[in-house]
C-alpha cells in the first residue's frame, strides 16, 4: 500500500452553474506499506512522509562537464551537490501552498 495525497474543491460551472468536484493530485514516492500506516496515523501526514523520504535520501555529488562537451567524454570541471529527497520536499511543499481553497486528503492506493 503506497501513500496517496490529492487535493479536492467543490466548484460552480459558470455556463450552466453545476457543481463539480476539481481533484489535483501530486506524485509522492513509493512508500513501504509500514510507512504508510504509520504516516496515516500520525497527527500531520506531510511532516511525517517528509521525515521518511529525509530518512531515505541523501546527498550525491553531480558531475559537471564543460559547455561544449556535448557527449560528456572529457573530465568534469566541478560537482554539484544534489539531493532528489530534498527537491521532492519542496515541490510537495509548493504544491500544498498552491492548493488554497482546497481539501488536502491523504490516503492509501
Amino acid at each position: 500500500m503506497n501513500l496517496y495525497v490529492c487535493a479536492r474543491a467543490k466548484a460552480i460551472i459558470a455556463n450552466n452553474n453545476k457543481e463539480t468536484t476539481i481533484t489535483n493530485s501530486f506524485d509522492l514516492w513509493q512508500t513501504p506499506t509500514k510507512v504508510t500506516y504509520a504516516c496515516l496515523e500520525s497527527e500531520d501526514v506531510a511532516a511525517a512522509y517528509i521525515s521518511w523520504v529525509r530518512s531515505v535520501s541523501e546527498d550525491e555529488k553531480e558531475p559537471i562537464y564543460a559547455p561544449d562537451d556535448y557527449l560528456c567524454e572529457n573530465d568534469p570541471i566541478g560537482y554539484e551537490t544534489i539531493n532528489c529527497g530534498e527537491n521532492h520536499i519542496k515541490e510537495l511543499l509548493h504544491w500544498i501552498k498552491e492548493q488554497d481553497g482546497f481539501e488536502i486528503e491523504w490516503s492509501t492506493i
